[in-house]
């Protein structure tokens, strides 16, 4: 199993218009609070993320099977970009494809809208 999940940071791109993340310390031990608390705010469309049916007008995440988002699934190399073509090397293909598009290595760049 392979979690794709990247972290979130601060200055992370997100969709223009939507919230950026956040995080802030709202309790500090140091400045002799008695615990030590944060604050996360962020949009539900930042970060790796699923788009929900809902996001569309369907279901929300929560009522999905797992199995839907959890089994085997075949990675395809996009990184020279996505299309149509980059299937047809594959007549068939699981219910989950994965298209590696080297954007690890762009995390910070956020096209303009």
């Amino acid at each position: 199993m392979h979690d794709l999940t990247r972290a979130l940071t601060a200055g992370h791109p997100n969709w223009p218009g939507d919230a950026p993340f956040r995080l802030e310390l709202t309790a500090d031990m140091t400045q002799s609070s008695s615990v030590n608390l944060m604050q996360l705010s962020t949009s539900t469309h930042s970060g790796t993320h699923l788009d929900a049916p809902f996001h569309y007008g369907g279901e929300r995440l929560g009522s999905l099977d797992l199995e839907v988002v959890i089994g085997p699934a075949r990675v395809i190399d996009a990184r020279a970009g996505v299309s149509v073509g980059l299937l047809e090397p594959f007549p068939s293909l699981p219910a989950r494809v994965l298209f590696f598009t080297g954007e690890p290595a762009h995390w910070d760049v956020f096209p303009e809208a």
